[in-house]
């Protein structure tokens, strides 16, 4: 994990970016460009507003895109690009040599939601509910703030209502997936497969019951079109 700044990153550690904005006081308008705010958390951290401004670069850079599968499914290659720079960004930021590609999210996000930005879902491991593209869960997003101690560094300040939002549901799915190689890793003891990292990013690893078997059946369907390309 890199503990330097990545280049498109604005703010630096211990701070969070505030969008530009006007402000009245007294009867006099004012205006703020954006900046950088000191926080009391030590960690690099990602607000709503430096998600936006990073995810603005994504369109003049040169990125690796997801294929094209086809997937019968409404939006399903509308948010390529959002996949494509959010897995550079986190590869630079936490490593190249996890086996997390453009294709596997855009497998993940299939299996998830079938691309639907409004999905929601009651959780069967924890109580709550999941969220958007890629599901992320409200268990989950206490765990990825600065206040957690689940991830040492790169944590995120959003709100559940973020969430909905694509752009910050795949920044935080994709930083997420990390986390979860991460704790794979440990157990496997070796590099996760696809399946196993989709199993403990869905939370199901080692649970047999019905409804996580139709989870590994649903990812194992989307995958098949992985391995025909």
């Amino acid at each position: 994990m890199s503990s330097k700044k990545h280049p498109w990153k604005i703010c630096d550690r211990g701070e969070t970016y505030v969008r530009g904005h006007k402000k009245t006081i007294n009867g006099h308008e004012y205006s703020w460009s954006g900046h950088c705010r000191r926080v009391k958390h030590k960690k690099q951290i990602l607000n709503k507003d430096e998600i936006i401004e990073i995810s603005k670069k994504f369109k003049k850079q040169s990125l690796k895109l997801p294929k094209d599968y086809n997937f019968k499914a409404k939006n399903g290659s509308k948010y390529d690009r959002l996949i494509a720079g959010w897995v550079h960004y986190w590869q630079e930021v936490l490593g190249k040599d996890a086996n997390i590609t453009t294709d596997f999210v855009k497998i993940l996000m299939m299996s998830e939601s079938s691309f639907n930005p409004q999905a929601k879902a009651i959780t069967h491991d924890h109580p709550g509910r999941a969220i958007g593209l890629m599901q992320i869960t409200s268990y989950t997003h206490k765990l990825i703030q600065p206040e957690s101690k689940e991830l040492k560094d790169h944590a995120f300040k959003v709100s559940l209502n973020d969430l909905k939002d694509p752009n910050i549901n795949i920044s935080v799915g994709v930083r997420w997936l990390f986390r979860k190689r991460q704790i794979s890793k440990h157990f496997l003891k070796v590099e996760p497969t696809m399946l196993q990292l989709a199993e403990e990013y869905k939370g199901i690893r080692g649970d047999k019951s019905a409804k996580a078997e139709q989870q590994r059946k649903a990812f194992l369907k989307y995958k098949k079109k992985y391995e025909v390309n």
